[in-house]
């Protein structure tokens, strides 16, 4: 590996490498900038040497020694009898002293010429040192390279490079670089080598990502002999450029072009070093190039008028004959299904054509091209053929729909006979007799389908019917309707008390039934007056109910809900008090109205039983809204006047007498139009 060293600043740098083997340490160095490589062209460079330790001891002081005081590239004369001898030289000779590089300038405008001298200087400097990598002594006739053979074991290095500007033209760090020449540089041998292999060619690779440290160029050598001999492909070494994003580019590529397919032939690889030291080789790796085929190319097909068969024409070169054992051909119905091989036995390479029978309604055909020597195949593009038909499938049957309590309802029909069946649509209605309507956005491919009813409407059923889909939009009548029963959410209307009376073995309640069709039965709570909550008393079927587990004296409050036949229980309307009595009371109540339109009040009159009255509470009904508790009197009151009235209503009252002795009466229904 080669040691490098950088000074960070804002001035050019000056880069160092080394290597070390056993006698000596080879350097090189260069400045960052053209601008600065022209500078050290002309002033030359200063190497020097600072011994840092011996024996493991750092010293007290650093032994300085120069090595080279002034250092140019060798004149131009030279240069001459060195291009004669290699085209890297040539290169370099050009780029120090010829006029190759300048470029010829066509607009006069400043700008342009700048632009123009300043690509002519990156050119010469990049071609020096590019070439420079070449070979280690072209970089020493630069006065870019050094070896220095006076190195001892047991001794470490400071080397420093110093570009010798006369005045300050620019600023130009020194190079530094740290050597210990008893730890030898190692050139690796490449990597995870391989080869893809084609007609004639193959593409070479092989991992540099963590080569690039100690290799910038690559030798690749091709053996035809079985690997007894290798030559390389280039004169001059494979150069390997970085790219400026590494990390995307792990490995390197080469493509060599070699003689004969089904020839084995071998390759190896190795690393040239910037001092121009070749590395270690990889692992030989072989293979063979192979013919490649055309695939056949399909012109045409034909339809028997019965449509019974198809017979598939197709178009392949004579020329590759010899490299190819014979032909096979492949259908499927559709393009997203594996394809099948429908000729039972290789086709003979001298076939253009092939019949089969029984074809599907759509067909998607292939032709491959069997290449003799490992029996890949080249497949044609697809042919589609697609058969006339007119013919409506069957009408599917079996259609049944279920509906859970969500109201999702999972409709299942039996799976079309039909082989060209393409998939189903289905369709809703409110009532047989309706017209349907589809339901389905996209056709369903399976005989199946989940919908999601509207549970908040009157609609207690809905009917749905299937049609079949061929592959050619032959549409089937629809089918036979299945129904779906939707499952009741919907609350009954609520019963309507009428009235409660009291006798003094029970509370005995009658109500309105609910308006509702589906109420069957009736439920009645219960709570003893003072307690918090209601609790559920019974359920009967009729529109009364003898409440007989009552205290003699304790009040209750009443109130009744109806049921449907899917247990959804109704709202109730008010709340009633009820009171059984320790004795039959003596008499009735009688209540009579005196109606007053100008001063919007009813004047409501009673006369008083016959025995001591403790409290009246006075209801009424609305419209046939069902009775609510509108006031308490005390046991002398005689009358009660109401004014929270509507005009053109109708009101009905009745009065409840709650005596000391604790039985209730109620007087008779009275009804008064307003």
């Amino acid at each position: 590996m080669h040691m490098c060293g950088t000074i960070i600043s804002q001035s050019v740098r000056m880069e160092m490498i080394a290597h070390v083997d056993e006698k000596s340490v080879w350097l090189k160095w260069a400045p960052a900038s053209p601008a600065a490589w022209f500078a050290g062209n002309k002033y030359g460079y200063h190497l020097q040497r600072l011994t840092i330790s011996r024996d493991g001891k750092v010293l007290d002081a650093p032994e300085k020694k120069i090595l080279l005081a002034d250092i140019k590239p060798a004149p131009k004369e030279e240069w001459v009898l060195f291009a004669a001898k290699s085209e890297a030289a040539a290169i370099i000779a050009e780029a120090l002293y010829g006029e190759a590089f300048d470029v010829q300038i066509a607009s006069e405008n400043a700008l342009t010429i700048a632009a123009s001298k300043s690509k002519a200087m990156n050119d010469r400097y990049g071609f020096a040192l590019l070439s420079a990598e070449r070979d280690f002594q072209w970089a020493v006739k630069m006065g870019l390279a050094y070896q220095d053979f006076s190195v001892k074991k047991d001794e470490e290095y400071l080397y420093q490079v110093v570009l010798m500007l006369p005045k300050v033209e620019m600023v130009v760090d020194t190079g530094r670089l740290y050597v210990n020449p008893s730890r030898i540089s190692l050139l690796p041998a490449p990597s995870k080598p391989m080869a893809r292999f084609g007609d004639g060619v193959v593409q070479l690779s092989w991992q540099v990502k963590y080569l690039r440290d100690y290799y910038s160029q690559y030798v690749v050598e091709r053996s035809e002999d079985g690997g007894k001999n290798y030559l390389p492909l280039t004169e001059a070494p494979f150069l390997s450029a970085v790219p400026f994003n590494e990390s995307a580019f792990d490995s390197a590529y080469y493509n060599d072009r070699f003689p004969k397919n089904q020839v084995l032939y071998h390759y190896r690889i190795k690393g040239v070093s910037a001092f121009g030291l070749n590395g270690k080789y990889s692992n030989p790796f072989s293979g063979m190039g192979l013919k490649a085929l055309t695939a056949p190319e399909i012109k045409r097909v034909s339809i028997a008028k019965d449509q019974s068969k198809i017979t598939v024409y197709w178009e392949y070169p004579d020329s590759l004959k010899a490299y190819t054992l014979g032909f096979n051909v492949e259908s499927t119905e559709r393009p997203d299904m594996a394809y099948r091989q429908i000729n039972e036995t290789m086709l003979a390479v001298s076939k253009r054509e092939f019949v089969f029978n029984n074809p599907a309604e759509v067909n998607y055909i292939k032709v491959n091209a069997i290449r003799a020597i490992d029996k890949s195949a080249y497949a044609s593009s697809f042919y589609l053929c697609v058969l006339e038909d007119s013919i409506p499938p069957h009408i599917p049957t079996g259609l049944i729909g279920m509906v859970d309590s969500a109201g999702m309802a999972r409709l299942t029909w039996n799976i079309n006979s039909d082989k060209d069946i393409f998939a189903y649509r289905v369709f809703v209605a409110n009532a047989e007799t309706d017209e349907f309507s589809q339901i389905t956005v996209s056709p369903v491919r399976e005989a199946q389908l989940n919908y999601q009813l509207d549970l908040n409407n009157l609609s207690n059923k809905l009917y749905f019917k299937v049609q079949a889909v061929d592959k050619h939009f032959n549409h089937s009548a629809l089918s036979a309707s299945a129904v779906a029963i939707k499952p009741d959410t919907i609350r009954p209307q609520a019963p309507i008390i009428k009235e409660i009376t009291s006798s003094d073995t029970s509370v005995l309640l009658h109500w309105k039934k609910s308006s509702s069709l589906d109420a069957a039965k009736y439920i009645i709570y219960r709570r003893k007056l003072g307690s918090a909550s209601f609790e559920k008393l019974a359920e009967v079927t009729g529109t009364s109910y003898s409440d007989r587990q009552t205290e003699e004296g304790s009040e209750y409050d009443y109130y009744v809900c109806a049921k449907d036949d899917a247990g959804n229980e109704s709202e109730y309307r008010g709340v009633f008090t009820g009171r059984r009595g320790y004795a039959k009371g003596k008499g009735n109540i009688s209540i009579r109205a005196e109606v007053d339109r100008s001063n919007m009040h009813i004047l409501l009159k009673w006369t008083a039983l016959e025995m001591p009255v403790d409290q009246y509470y006075l209801y009424r009904n609305e419209e046939g809204s069902g009775y609510i508790h509108i006031a308490t009197l005390t046991g002398g009151s005689k009358e009660y006047m109401d004014n929270k009235l509507s005009v053109n209503t109708s009101y009905a009252y009745k009065l409840e007498t709650r005596l000391e002795n604790g039985n209730t009466k109620f007087s008779d229904e009275i009804v008064v139009g307003f």
